[in-house]
C-alpha cells in the first residue's frame, strides 16, 4: 500500500509542478509494479555497489520528503532508479526501475 501511495505521489507531485496546464495529447496510465525497499538510505547504497557495483550518479530532490537518485556502474552498463522518501524519524529507500544496456545507462547531454 504504501508503494502505491508513493509512486502515486511522485507522479502528481511531478505532473502537477512541471506541468501547470499539461498538453492535450498527455494522458494518466496506471501500471501495476512491484518495488523492493530497504529501510535506509546507506543500506540501499551498499546493496547497490556491492551487488552490482553501482554508485549514485545524480539525485533530484522533488520536495523535502521525495528524492530521486539514479545509480550507475562504472563501465555503465546497469542502472536503477531509486525513490529515497523521508518522513519524520523514519526513511524508505526503493527501487521504482533498474536494467542493463551496452553502455548507455548514464549518458550526460549539455
Amino acid at each position: 500500500m504504501m508503494k502505491k501511495i508513493l509512486l502515486s505521489l511522485l507522479l502528481f507531485s511531478t505532473i502537477v509542478s512541471a506541468q501547470q496546464k499539461p498538453p492535450k495529447d498527455m494522458y494518466e496510465l496506471e501500471i501495476p509494479m512491484t518495488f523492493v525497499c530497504l529501510p535506509s538510505f546507506m543500506r540501499m547504497v551498499n546493496h547497490l555497489n556491492d551487488n552490482f557495483g553501482e554508485v549514485p550518479v545524480a539525485m533530484s530532490q522533488m520536495s523535502s520528503e521525495i528524492t530521486l537518485i539514479l545509480f550507475v556502474n562504472e563501465d555503465k552498463t546497469t542502472s536503477s532508479l531509486v525513490v529515497l522518501r523521508k518522513a519524520q524519524k523514519e526513511e524508505e529507500v526503493c527501487i521504482v526501475w533498474a536494467g542493463e544496456s551496452e553502455g548507455a545507462s548514464f549518458l550526460l547531454a549539455l
